[in-house]
């Protein structure tokens, strides 16, 4: 009651209060009149998803708005309160499948009122991505499909992920044979066409519904009768039923244990982030006193920490979200995990070309009810919201990107005569994928952006340019298409510009880079304007398809002078595992005699086309290694050789390779010619796939010598190398393995790693150095790149003070010790300097 009647309030915070999501429901309806609120904090943890808000209004509002926070949520509910609301009827339909599936045909024959089509020649499939909007389905009482009809070339699959979206049905085709007429096995059919997409749509949508269809029902092989056909595709769906609801399980297992741990994990987090909160009260309290109470050095909480730490507890809680069901009643505290499912519980046997249409009509009612069914589409949205929507699909806009401000101007004429908020409507339709806003730019039709992607992921576009120069030539034969996908017009250039955007397109062969000027000569690029193509690269770049490649001097190699930008294309890298597993040879052909420390090796639990790409650019490109740094670099296929100049004398060096193991998983293999090194690249790694690939876990192996033998430490699900690492926990005790035996030992961290020691580095424990000592281990660390052994780390009350020092003396190649009154009057200092000397 009081602070309903606060209109005039614009800040609230309350985080301090212990609220919860049962006091944050009882505040909503207060609050959401609250008109000129600003900001609102209920405590980090205490979220809009968290609010049961059926007892707060009779809307149900998107979860996406919902996740942009109170104040978003709080005027969504006024428009759908002030301007009247409609449910949401529109739903996108992902057309998936090898390219020569039958996706299309089977769409068309969907659409038809005979439930027949025609075939489709070969040069008229789909490239790339193919788009079906307002699709008013029949008998689907005002649905509307929005169809992405995804290209199946296999060129194309790291372009896909932009467009995977929970708002969304899967329609999923496989065929039953071969180009020859040969019949897949149902485990064929499963390796090579339905588990791949399985996975790679349980990673971005763990809660997707598929609709699995296979075609060329009443279209038997030659020398195969109808009915042997029928039998033999009955036969063979039924097992494959049989190992995709396998699949399913064990998907759906792993989103549960995903989300018991990521739950786990945001508890941990709430509980530091309580206690710092509570540190930090305390110390303002005394410092407000002018007192030093609770003070000491190493014992306050910085606040960037903190900041850090919540964070961290927004993207847990964000993946927590996508991974919760939002169906199901109670708190979503104790809500279960979402699941895949394979909607109608069964693969449908269908014919697009021949028969008499039944079997394309069964599957449109099953898409139909499938929709229906699907939790969102009895969501609340502002009445005009779909009239804004269908008026941006519907204008000729003649660019992929417009200006914000000049996108709002020409739909407010479209929408003449209603009252409705054109802004907040391209934001919302934004939030569900049908466009996309970014800063301050529309793209009216994302999938336009194929256009762009298009001459990136190109096959072989060296050979396009060729064949744009034998095209142009008077003895010219028929027109290929595809000669123009790359660099329209290329015949028309001289002969040194020509020669120049041929240099450069070589460079995103070889090198997977795109540079500032080559984007004035591709197809798609050459028309829009320096603003537009900034915006359509940060499109590209959010969804992770290209990355800058702003490594400092030698930005500016492309020839466009010193402020030339480039980026490197994932969607052009190498996806696909080496036959033969990495060995020891690989690295030895180039770093030469250079002493390797242990190999570690990455496992995941399922292959993204898009997984090592993304970590080979984010290696290729990071600023931790500048260009000035990088004395060699090298990528071929799925090995990356990259060497560094660390000092002016010595050279570092690191291999990244996707390869197939002993037992045939795909593993990524990291190696490094120092700790320090590998320790970065692990961390960088760990930090990659849980920012890009959070579901996605990681089975990591080190791989070394002992003095029993060759060894390797299986470290536990629980705990990951990259943070053993960083944290520096050498003491830690670990469980290995002796290779090709069954005996185990127990070893330390350190006993592992340190085989290539770095720098020794001690103080007096006694003086105020102590203090210090951490920060200039980090510095040597960062700076040198070499693993420390740091005396106060290394040593504690049980180890045996000499040999331990003596061990680290001996095999580092530099000893600090830095010196005070204090360590000149240790003993044990003293004896360092003499074992150094």
């Amino acid at each position: 009651g009081a602070l309903s009647s606060m209109r005039n309030l614009t800040t609230l915070h309350l985080g301090y209060n212990n609220i919860g999501p049962e006091g944050a429901s009882a505040l909503a309806g207060a609050l959401s009149s609250m008109r000129n609120l600003t900001t609102l904090d209920l405590g980090y943890d205490v979220k809009p998803t968290a609010v049961d808000w059926t007892t707060v209004t009779e809307f149900t509002i998107p979860s996406e708005v919902l996740e942009q926070g109170w104040i978003e949520t709080f005027q969504f509910l006024r428009k759908l309160g002030e301007g009247g609301s409609e449910k949401c009827s529109q739903l996108r339909l992902l057309l998936l499948g090898d390219g020569t599936a039958g996706k299309t045909s089977f769409l068309r024959a969907m659409q038809s009122e005979s439930g027949t089509t025609e075939a489709i020649p070969l040069d008229e499939r789909t490239i790339a991505i193919d788009v079906l909007r307002n699709w008013k389905v029949k008998g689907g009482r005002g649905l509307v499909f929005e169809v992405w009809d995804l290209g199946g070339q296999a060129q194309y699959y790291t372009s896909h992920s932009p467009y995977f979206s929970p708002r969304s049905l899967v329609l999923l085709v496989v065929r039953p044979t071969a180009e020859d007429g040969q019949y897949y096995t149902a485990g064929q059919l499963m390796e090579d066409f339905v588990l791949m997409w399985l996975r790679m749509l349980h990673a971005h949508v763990p809660s997707c519904r598929v609709l699995l269809v296979c075609s060329r029902w009443c279209s038997p092989p030659e020398g195969e009768t109808l009915e042997q056909h029928q039998a033999h595709v009955s036969k063979m769906c039924a097992e494959v039923e049989k190992a995709v609801a396998v699949e399913l399980e064990d998907l759906n297992q792993q989103t549960q244990t995903e989300l018991e741990n990521l739950r786990g994990q945001v508890v941990q987090l709430a509980d530091s982030i309580a206690v710092g909160d509570e540190r930090i009260r305390e110390m303002q309290q005394h410092a407000g006193r002018g007192t030093d109470e609770g003070g000491g050095h190493g014992k306050g909480v910085a606040p960037q920490d903190l900041e850090h730490l919540r964070t961290l507890a927004s993207q847990l809680q964000k993946r927590v979200r996508v991974v919760t069901s939002k169906s199901a009643a109670g708190s979503e505290r104790d809500a279960p995990a979402v699941t895949m499912e394979l909607a109608d519980g069964r693969v449908h046997c269908v014919e697009s070309v021949g028969g008499d249409g039944s079997t394309a009509v069964a599957v449109r009612d099953v898409l139909v009810k499938c929709a229906r069914a699907l939790p969102f589409m009895r969501e609340s949205i502002p009445k005009g919201y779909t009239t804004v929507k269908d008026a941006c699909l519907a204008h000729e806009w003649g660019r992929v990107a417009v200006p914000m401000e000049e996108a709002v101007e020409v739909l407010r004429g479209q929408c003449e005569g209603q009252t409705v908020d054109v802004h907040g409507a391209l934001g919302f339709w934004s939030l569900l994928g049908f466009m996309l806003v970014h800063d301050d730019w529309l793209l009216p039709r994302p999938t336009d952006m194929i256009d762009l992607v298009r001459p990136l992921v190109h096959h072989d576009p060296l050979a396009a340019l060729d064949k744009t120069l034998a095209r142009a030539r008077p003895s010219a034969a028929a027109q290929d298409a595809s000669a123009d996908w790359v660099v329209p017009g290329f015949a028309k250039l001289g002969r040194d510009e020509q020669a120049g955007v041929r240099r450069m397109v070589e460079r995103l062969v070889h090198d997977k880079v795109l540079c500032e000027e080559l984007q004035a000569h591709l197809r798609g690029w050459k028309d829009a304007s320096k603003p537009e193509r900034d915006a359509l690269l940060g499109v590209l770049v959010q969804f992770g398809l290209v990355v800058s490649h702003d490594v400092g001097g030698e930005a500016g190699r492309s020839g466009a002078g010193g402020d030339a930008r480039e980026w490197l294309c994932t969607c052009r890298m190498d996806s696909t595992p080496g036959g033969a597993p990495w060995d020891k040879s690989e690295w030895q052909k180039f770093a030469g005699a250079t002493e390797m420390v242990p190999v570690v090796t990455y496992t995941p639990e399922y292959v993204t086309s898009a997984l090592f790409p993304h970590i080979l650019a984010s290696q290729m490109s990071s600023r931790e290694y500048k260009a000035e740094h990088r004395r060699r670099q090298t990528l071929k296929g799925c090995l990356l050789s990259v060497q560094l100049q660390a000092t002016a004398e010595r050279h570092e060096f690191f291999q990244l390779a996707l390869t197939t193991g002993d037992d045939g998983a795909v593993q990524v293999v990291v190696v490094a010619s120092s700790v320090g090194l590998l320790r970065s690249l692990c961390a960088s790694i760990e930090r990659l796939v849980g920012k890009r690939f959070p579901g996605l876990s990681l089975d990591a192996e080190v791989h070394f010598s002992a003095p029993e033998g060759a060894c390797v430490w299986k470290v536990g699900a629980d705990m990951t190398l990259g943070a053993i690492l960083t944290r520096k926990d050498w003491a830690m005790t670990v469980e290995v393995q002796l290779v090709g035996k069954e005996e185990c030992l127990e070893m330390k961290v350190r006993d592992i790693f340190m085989a290539v020691l770095g720098i020794f580095f001690s103080h007096s424990w006694k003086d105020r150095s102590i203090q210090v000592g951490p920060f200039i281990r980090d510095q040597i660390e960062m700076r040198m790149r070499e693993l420390v052994w740091y005396d106060a780390q290394m040593m504690s009350s049980e180890d045996q003070f000499q040999s331990r020092m003596l061990e680290g003396v001996k095999e580092s190649w530099a000893v600090f010790i830095l010196l005070s009154r204090e360590a000149l009057a240790s003993g044990n200092c003293l004896r360092e300097i003499c074992m150094a000397r």
